[in-house]
């Protein structure tokens, strides 16, 4: 039995895979960090920044900005919109991801009830795409969005459940390629005080060419800025000094200048070639002088494919990889001015128990599993070495050939 795509992103999710934790991280520690080119500006914008430092606070790990105006049409003038505009290379694969909290009871109701706050990426501010926590009533919940070309569009709205002040959310989108396609594809995650929102886990949609309006607006019109907003609807937020929105963390692996990065393959041993390893997390530690200088989560693509970014130094390192049930890896590397390209390593497979060591602990979970499939009481994700949605002999030949055997270490 294969998985479909989705599928693969849906069993990553139900096994308690992290979320990525990439390179370029902004914590807003008393304000924003110069090594990350932000800017307030939005293209299209008259005028051209969007700042109003009246509206907005940084505070000792957050930024906090009062409900943002309106985001609609001819109203198109949101306060702080914080954003970063793309590089030269936009077609790679990327990610964003913004954790906050919002409380939506300093809006001041009017006949619609109604203020959101997310993520907004486009290409200018005609045309754009939000991805984004709003109430809506008594409700609150993810919702897509946008406008085209001069027309205002809902693609996608799901409200699992009442709102409640400060209450941590995390929205990831990621881009990336799939397996024996040459169309770009968008995956959406939510998460909720830390959990999953999503049907299995935070995976919630994705949306390629045959999503009409999302794909347009992302790919197509050639997305030139990526960042965060808040929006009033139209509402008036009294909160005043004290701040609504508060935005805690920003993550991004997006392509921009002066920043390094590292592409390759990381192949998963012994996986069954029609299974795809979409959405898979990788564990990545980057060694110098026997001292860890980054750690990182790292989401891989259809074929294993991996970017990631950083700001270290050009020279010699060691990358040490860890893939679910997979061994660590550890894999040299030579950082140049640009970063490196074509990092390709293997790794091997067995851990069932992943404690980085194939030992008789694991050849007793494949044993409690063993004959069940997927959907099965006693099915364990980990056991099913081979990636085929049963637990078999070859899942146990696969871990008799790596037995005995553990990660490297440093």
């Amino acid at each position: 039995m294969h998985r479909t795509q989705r599928g693969v992103l849906f069993a990553a999710a139900a096994i308690g895979m992290a979320t990525p934790t990439l390179a370029i991280v902004e914590d807003f520690n008393s304000g924003l960090k110069s090594t990350i080119p932000w800017t307030y500006n939005v293209p299209g914008r008259s005028p051209l920044s969007s700042e109003n430092a009246a509206l907005r606070t940084y505070g000792a790990d957050s930024l906090g900005v009062n409900f943002g105006a309106f985001l609609y049409q001819q109203f198109n003038n949101c306060d702080n919109v914080l954003n970063l505009a793309f590089a030269n290379d936009v077609t790679r694969n990327w990610e964003f991801a913004v954790t906050f909290r919002a409380k939506f009871s300093q809006l001041q109701q009017n006949n619609d009830p109604y203020g959101s706050a997310g993520i907004v990426v486009g290409s200018d501010v005609d045309n754009y795409m939000i991805i984004y926590i709003g109430r809506d009533g008594i409700n609150t919940g993810l919702t897509l969005a946008g406008e085209l070309n001069g027309g205002w569009f809902f693609a996608r709205g799901d409200y699992p459940g009442p709102w409640n002040d400060d209450e941590v959310y995390k929205i990831k989108i990621v881009r990336q390629v799939p397996r024996a396609s040459a169309t770009p594809q968008f995956d959406v995650f939510f998460y909720r005080n830390g959990g999953g929102v999503g049907p299995s886990g935070g995976y919630m949609y994705s949306f390629d060419s045959m999503n009409g309006l999302f794909y347009d607006t992302l790919n197509t019109l050639g997305g030139k800025f990526v960042g965060i907003f808040s929006d009033t609807a139209g509402n008036t937020d009294i909160s005043g000094a004290s701040r609504s929105v508060f935005f805690d963390k920003i993550e991004t692996s997006l392509p921009m200048a002066g920043v390094k990065t590292l592409t390759g393959t990381c192949t998963l041993g012994d996986a069954d070639p029609a299974w795809a390893p979409t959405g898979m997390v990788a564990d990545v530690k980057i060694v110098r002088n026997g001292q860890v200088v980054q750690a990182e989560e790292s989401t891989l693509g259809a074929n294993g494919e991996f970017t990631l970014t950083t700001d270290l130094s050009a020279g010699p390192a060691d990358m040490y990889v860890k893939v679910a049930h997979w061994l660590t890896k550890k894999v040299p590397l030579n950082i140049t001015a640009t970063g490196q390209t074509n990092v390709n390593f293997t790794l091997l497979n067995g851990d069932v128990d992943r404690d980085d060591s194939v030992t008789i602990f694991d050849y007793l979970a494949i044993s409690d599993a063993f004959d069940s499939n997927a959907g099965d009481p006693t099915y364990n994700w980990n056991a099913d070495l081979d990636k085929d949605n049963s637990v078999t002999i070859f899942d146990y030949l696969i871990l008799s050939t790596n037995f005995d055997l553990t990660g490297d270490s440093f």
